[in-house]
């Protein structure tokens, strides 16, 4: 995911500027459009013994492990991952030892500038803005993928507000649990960004349900990633 530009001065770009931006990323070089035989990137990080839980059709216990520096990640990636734990059957906890599945880590600038340009946010005190000004905000790696091991980076230097780390975070992981970009602008895994990819929609939950065991009944779609409360009636009503 990435970020264009001055936080402070925003000024979003037409919504045809950004959508060719986007198709042109998705099209030429959507990292989930490439082969499970593809090795993913790479970085001197701790490795995560039971990445392989990420694969799992039964009930997951995820194990993460925080070696990022940024406060707000964290926060953003627990909550994230809550909001994850009620629509798919996982239970997950931190992992401060070697049994991880997950290991949130701070970014090079090698691996976040190498990084495809799949969902963005198009921002910034010009509309010419050149692609010199975006950022990378995270990259996950991709489940199935020669030398995957569960681990997501972010960059741990970028301002984000909570929600908009939050929503980062919430795509990231949909990303580590094998879905894939979606079409619809109102959907968290949305190529680029959209102000309504707030939600968890039917094509997202169709892709999580042919890979995992789910708590939510599939009629119900879309999730507002919001709206907690909207979560828990799904699992009392379960």
């Amino acid at each position: 995911m990435t970020w264009r530009g001055d936080r402070t001065h925003q000024l979003a770009l037409s919504f045809q500027q950004r959508l060719s931006a986007g198709i042109i990323a998705l099209l030429l070089c959507d990292p989930l459009a490439i082969s499970a035989q593809a090795v993913v990137w790479d970085g001197n990080y701790a490795p995560c013994p039971r990445h392989s839980e990420l694969l799992k059709r039964d009930p997951m216990v995820v194990g993460v492990k925080f070696s990022t520096s940024s406060r707000s990640v964290r926060k953003a990636f627990r909550k994230a991952m809550d909001f994850w734990s009620a629509i798919i059957d996982m239970t997950w906890y931190e992992d401060d030892g070697g049994a991880c599945a997950i290991n949130v880590v701070d970014g090079t600038p090698g691996i976040l500038s190498s990084a495809t340009i799949a969902r963005s946010v198009f921002a910034g005190k010009r509309e010419n803005a050149s692609a010199d000004d975006i950022t990378v905000v995270a990259r996950s790696q991709l489940p199935g993928s020669r030398g995957f091991q569960g681990w997501v980076a972010f960059n741990a230097h970028l301002w984000l507000s909570e929600q908009e780390m939050y929503l980062n975070a919430v795509h990231e992981i949909g990303h580590l649990l094998g879905l894939r970009h979606n079409p619809s602008s109102s959907s968290v895994m949305y190529f680029v960004d959209s102000p309504a990819a707030q939600t968890v929609d039917l094509t997202d939950i169709n892709q999580l349900a042919i890979q995992h065991k789910l708590r939510t009944p599939l009629a119900h779609p879309p999730i507002r990633i919001t709206d907690t409360k909207n979560v828990a009636d799904i699992i009392r009503r379960y």
